[in-house]
């Protein structure tokens, strides 16, 4: 999402949350979200988001990688 390249976290956030209305359970989503979150300080927010997204797919590294890097923040 070209939001998030160039720091518009605001919007980034907004348009994955429209989109995770259609699909609660899209992981991308989940862990873009979580992306704005962690890159806007909001670590409580991205440890919910990363543990979501392990959850739906716990073969999927990047909610672990997510859950980490907001644990150590």
């Amino acid at each position: 999402m070209a939001a998030i390249q160039v720091g518009r976290y605001d919007l980034c956030e907004q348009r994955v949350l429209d989109a995770l209305l259609d699909d609660p359970n899209d992981v991308d989503l989940l862990v873009l979200l979580a992306h704005c979150k962690l890159a806007t300080d909001r670590y409580a927010a991205t440890r919910a988001l990363a543990e979501d997204a392990i959850r739906i797919d716990p073969e999927d590294g990047r909610g672990f990688y997510l859950l980490a890097w907001a644990t150590i923040s």
